[in-house]
């Protein structure tokens, strides 16, 4: 199989940190699912891997970790699913990803395709859709109905895009997100917001636009230039989740008003072993979601080509912070 990679970490980018490689094709064993990937997006996890991981003799790294594409190969312990289904998917940390004509993933990662949507369109939601959903409904806990108020922070990034969106299509919340130049309001405003909030100083915007005291805040993004606000922001018995990478988090300041603090990892749950199931389950709730038009994708550029070109590509869109929605590669 045709698969771009890297042996040795690239920590700045150039036009030289992928390699294509001609590798065996993957065998599908017990668990797994073999699908020929027709698209892949691209996620800040796959630059931040890039930059420091190490490949194991020899072996490349073949980043990834969303795709979509056609089931080609079943392995002897999957239910579900058949050789032809057209399948997307968020897969395993520890395993090779979507940057490659063939993957295998364990099948209770994956669910079938929204029927209206074609691969680009379908492969820009796994990651980011789990992330919100684990983030929102089982760290924050927001519950269906009576849910308050909520700040998303990075309304336009693609995990925020997708936050909003559940927000709207599973409960009743108010949905306040934050956004910076004028097309990622709007984008933010598309994706279902009542009210954005100007990012730069979410204080003087709290004085101005007079924001209420929120019983959550999902930060998406830039969680340590918020981390001395967020306390302020966030009511008694109140709660912050966030997926991002701090260096430091002091929780002490969060103690008095007993702000509980969730971080998410979409990747805890395979790495631990513990309820792998619940992620293809969720993706199949996000697709019956898009089917009946209460979600969308938020594939918003969208690259051509299995190339080391269309990798670099996407990585440098991805590491200039100012991207809108979800990269796609579109594998011809």
């Amino acid at each position: 199989m045709k698969a771009i990679g890297f042996l040795t970490p690239s920590p700045t980018l150039s036009p030289t940190s992928f390699e294509e490689f001609s590798l065996p094709d993957p065998v599908p064993l017990g668990n797994d699912l073999l699908i020929h990937v027709k698209a892949a997006s691209v996620n800040p996890v796959d630059y931040k891997e890039r930059r420091k991981r190490l490949s194991d003799k020899w072996v490349p790294v073949i980043l990834g970790w969303d795709g979509a594409g056609d089931v080609v190969g079943v392995g002897s312990h999957v239910t579900g699913f058949k050789q032809g289904d057209k399948v997307f998917w968020s897969g395993d940390f520890r395993r090779p990803g979507s940057n490659a004509s063939l993957q295998c993933v364990d099948y209770r990662l994956v669910s079938h395709m929204p029927k209206l949507l074609d691969y680009p369109a379908a492969a820009a939601m796994p990651l980011t859709a789990i992330t919100a959903y684990e983030a929102l409904f089982e760290r924050l806990r927001v519950p269906r109905r009576d849910a308050g108020q909520i700040l998303v922070i990075g309304g336009a990034g693609g995990v925020g895009s997708v936050a909003i969106q559940l927000l709207r299509a599973l409960s009743d919340a108010e949905v306040y997100a934050t956004a910076g130049r004028q097309e990622s309001k709007s984008w933010t405003i598309s994706m279902g917001a009542h009210h954005v909030v100007e990012r730069v100083d979410l204080l003087d915007e709290r004085a101005r636009q007079k924001l209420p005291q929120f019983d959550y805040v999902f930060s998406t993004t830039h969680t340590d230039t918020y981390h001395d606000i967020f306390p302020e922001l966030i009511s008694v018995g109140g709660r912050l989740g966030f997926i991002d990478d701090p260096l430091a988090f002091d929780v002490m300041p969060f103690k008095s008003k007993s702000i509980g603090v969730h971080p998410e990892l979409i990747f805890s749950k395979g790495l631990y072993g513990s309820n792998i199931e619940s992620q293809g389950q969720m993706l199949a709730e996000i697709a019956n979601l898009i089917d009946s038009k209460a979600l969308r994708s938020t594939v918003n550029t969208v690259l051509d080509g299995l190339t080391t070109a269309a990798i670099h590509e996407a990585h440098k869109l991805q590491e200039s912070g100012t991207t809108i929605g979800k990269t796609v590669i579109r594998y011809l």
